[in-house]
């Protein structure tokens, strides 16, 4: 049985025209994001005499980031020479941090920061890097790097 009506309804003309702006919104919104969070940086440094890199495949280290060089016989924070020993390198780190507080209350648009780039010889022993690392890590240095050197 067909149902019939006797209102006649009006025809609807629907307009079917694609609005883009909000989509093209959207998307500029996540490109920024990707392309801010996405960062690249390669910096050269030479390691001491007698430190050979390990190898291994990964990211480039950060220019910015304080450099400790740890080798069989000595240990280096910024190229200064620092004695073995959790003690010393305590106050090594301690006075790097004090530097870095100093310059910050100097020049307010620079920033502290917590990363550190390990270069350390393949021979040294895991019980000293991990000296290194605690001893970093209660000064505040808590993003650590370590290099490596790249597979040919």
């Amino acid at each position: 049985m067909v149902k019939r009506t006797f209102l006649k309804r009006p025809a609807i003309e629907e307009d079917f025209s694609l609005q883009i702006t909000s989509m093209a919104d959207i998307f500029t919104i996540i490109l920024i994001f990707l392309l801010k969070s996405f960062a690249t940086g390669q910096f050269a440094f030479s390691p001491s005499k007698g430190i050979t890199l390990p190898v291994a495949v990964g990211s480039a280290a950060q220019s910015e980031a304080l450099k400790v060089e740890v080798s069989r016989d000595a240990i280096l924070i910024e190229g200064r020479p620092i004695a073995k020993g959790a003690p010393a390198l305590a106050r090594a780190f301690q006075h790097e941090r004090k530097r870095q507080n100093l310059i910050v209350s100097k020049n307010p648009s620079v920033s502290r920061d917590a990363r550190i780039l390990i270069v350390a010889d393949q021979e040294v022993p895991y019980s000293d890097l991990r000296t290194v690392l605690t001893s970093a890590a209660t000064q505040g240095y808590t993003d650590f790097k370590l290099a490596v050197a790249g597979r040919n």
